[in-house]
């Protein structure tokens, strides 16, 4: 297998589906970059002719904020003061440069920058892919999110990178049952289910690997396949058939069962491609709705099968009212929690609670934030159900807490974690467990179990309203990696908006966001150059401002014959002689000159020309946390031409408005 196959899970950014939750397309581009693997990139591909995807570009721009202490660095190189200025012109003349490159359109040092971040983050993500075969912490820390570092790996160092691969699809069809692109919490949740049972787990996976042998077959998209979302409901498919043929955990291997879990998970694969197809256009996933589909049509089809020993799961009967006290006992606290970790674990269809604990760390190493909602779905789902009165051993065996569990994790995953969305999702909780309790009387005389029925019918109706409400921001599908990147990339988007905002002067579009303390800590730094310059007189022996002696040493350079002042046209010649010579660059110094230039007499004194340089200094430092914030908008570092309809997508993803006319002009 090629290193391009290999990479084919991931997508690069040029790709923007348009398949979000609005109207407007410009909305559903992938705000925000992020080095986590997004499986549902190539979502609105199902039932189309696969593509190759693009490799995955990885970043080192963590931050719209640089880093300025490495400014500072490079910014003192050369400080002592010296007679002989002749000696000191060619480490002060880079100094010089770089002071004075934010007026050009032209900043060699900007993009070296900006490459050299990108090469460090790709060799960052290499070292630390090396360091985790030796280091316990490494190794620990690489097992996070999404391990999009993984699949390289394997192609490059494996031997047969086509099984393991292969293996490592599998895996992460394990994980992505709860949302988990991450085959380290499928191999926890594959553990756990080999001790619940080893029949059923063997069942599962026989299932899992035709699920997505099928869909190679079959040709569906391989970003698809490989971030494991054409397996997840094959292995349940499994898991369910094994599980309601026989309650024998270790034995009982029918071929007629075998054969089944084979064929319906193969069916599974279809039903994901045509609900994923139909749903699409929503920017809504399936979900476990195959799963459901075509385990219900295999148990109805059986009522009619002599030779498939597989009877009802359910005795067939009709729903009794019950009125008043049922005579049951308040649940102790012992079988409560009991329930509550079994409710994780059934989703997987396991009684048990080992296995539910192991579900829960799989679920950790990937995700905190979907390992803390999983379990408080579970914990709230089995809470209501013991207000409402529900039988304490349905309660204790995790039946009200599973699709609980899944409902609370996918609204933190298809919505931004904020205080709305987990009240929203805990709202989504309560309407799944009464879900649960009419679709069990619905499916009592047919005697089918309601499995993750409830799950899909309250979150589908949640995730089809978004874009509808102010109150929650919806991640689009092909951004969607774990929780926590997607906290990150808004607050970013948060912070360079205001930023960029107040940088432009514009209170109108800025309410009610938080602006980053390196963002005030650079606006205030503007404000106080400019103040004073005229009455404070300069202390040459000051060492304790690098960028009043850095200045200093700046005007000694250019003011050859001691004057005592610099003329704008001395100014401007000695930036041609540094190669500075484009005309809009130009033409912006000597305006900035002018304009520090507070006397009016076209020349700059000592303490003027320290304030100018504190000022260009600083609008450097604007301009690079503005072209970073702009190139994570944009999703690329080499193309250096900026469409205004991209701020406005990522300005109404926030649910803000978008630029008028005289921002666009600002800019």
């Amino acid at each position: 297998m090629t290193e391009r196959n290999a990479k084919e899970q991931v997508r690069g950014w040029k790709n923007r589906d348009s398949i979000g939750p609005r109207s407007d397309s410009e909305v559903n581009k992938e705000i925000g970059k992020t080095d986590e693997m997004r499986a549902y990139a190539s979502f609105s591909n199902i039932g189309k002719t696969p593509r190759r995807l693009s490799a995955f570009r990885e970043s080192g721009l963590k931050s719209i904020d640089e880093e300025e202490g490495e400014e500072d660095e490079k910014v003192v190189m050369c400080t002592d003061d010296d007679d002989d200025h002749s000696s000191q012109n060619a480490d002060v003349d880079p100094i010089i440069r770089d002071l004075f490159s934010v007026y050009f359109v032209t900043n060699e040092k900007d993009d070296d920058s900006l490459n050299n971040n990108t090469n460090h983050g790709i060799r960052e993500r290499g070292i630390r892919g090396l360091l985790a075969l030796f280091s316990p912490i490494a190794f620990a820390e690489s097992m996070n999110a999404t391990m999009p570092w993984l699949p390289s790996k394997i192609n490059e160092s494996f031997p047969l990178p086509r099984l393991f691969l292969f293996l490592e699809w599998n895996l992460r069809s394990i994980g992505q049952v709860f949302f988990c692109n991450n085959p380290m919490s499928g191999f926890f949740i594959l553990i756990g289910l080999f001790i619940q049972s080893t029949r059923v787990a063997v069942h599962g996976v026989i299932a899992l690997m035709a699920g997505n042998l099928a869909a190679i077959a079959l040709g569906f998209d391989t970003g698809l396949i490989a971030s494991g979302l054409f397996g997840y409901n094959s292995v349940l498919v499994g898991l369910a058939i094994a599980t309601f043929h026989s309650p024998e955990k270790n034995d009982g291997y029918e071929f007629p069962i075998v054969a089944f879990s084979i064929i319906i998970s193969i069916l599974s694969v279809a039903f994901f491609a045509g609900v994923g197809k139909i749903l699409a256009p929503y920017s809504t996933p399936p979900l476990t709705i195959p799963f459901n589909l075509a385990t219900h049509l295999f148990l109805l089809a059986t009522s009619s099968m002599s030779n498939v020993s597989m009877g009802a799961v359910i005795p067939p009967s009709l729903p009794e009212y019950i009125v008043g006290d049922d005579g049951q006992d308040l649940i102790d606290a012992k079988a409560f929690f009991s329930g509550v970790l079994r409710g994780i674990s059934q989703v997987f269809l396991a009684n048990d609670m080992v296995s539910g604990a192991l579900c829960l760390a799989g679920l950790f190493v990937c995700s905190r934030y979907i390992a803390i909602a999983a379990f408080t779905g579970s914990l709230l789902g089995c809470a209501f159900a013991v207000l409402l009165g529900t039988s304490n051993d349905s309660v204790e065996q995790g039946l009200y807490g599973y699709s609980s569990s899944l409902t609370l994790a996918a609204m933190i995953v298809f919505y931004v974690p904020s205080i709305s969305c987990i009240v929203m999702g805990i709202i989504a909780v309560l309407l799944t467990v009464i879900a649960q309790h009419a679709l069990s009387g619905l499916m009592l005389p047919l005697g089918l179990p309601v499995m993750t029925s409830p799950f899909c019918l309250v979150t589908l109706l949640f995730l089809l309203f978004q874009g509808t409400t102010t109150a929650v921001i919806a991640v689009p599908l092909p951004s969607i990696t774990i929780p926590e990147d997607h906290v990150r990339r808004v607050t970013l988007l948060r912070r360079g908006f205001r930023f960029l905002l107040d940088a432009i002067r514009s209170d109108k579009y800025s309410k009610n966001i938080r602006m980053s303390l390196n963002a005030k800590k650079s606006i205030r730094l503007l404000s106080e150059a400019t103040k004073n310059v005229t009455v404070k007189d300069i202390d040459v022996s000051d060492k304790t401002d690098k960028i009043t002696r850095v200045a200093i040493t700046c005007f000694k350079t250019i003011d050859l014959i001691d004057s005592g002042s610099i003329s704008k046209e001395i100014f401007l010649d000695f930036l041609r002689s540094l190669h500075r010579d484009e005309g809009t660059g130009l033409q912006n110094a000597g305006e900035a000159f002018s304009l520090m230039d507070f006397h009016g007499n076209d020349s700059m004194s000592l303490a003027e020309f320290v304030s100018f340089v504190k000022v260009s200094h600083q609008l450097d430092i604007i301009k690079k946390k503005i072209a970073n914030f702009l190139y994570f908008v944009h999703g690329s570092t080499n193309d250096h031409y900026f469409d205004f309809n991209e701020l406005n997508s990522a300005l109404k993803f926030l649910e803000l408005p978008a630029l008028g006319e005289e921002e666009h002009h600002v800019l």
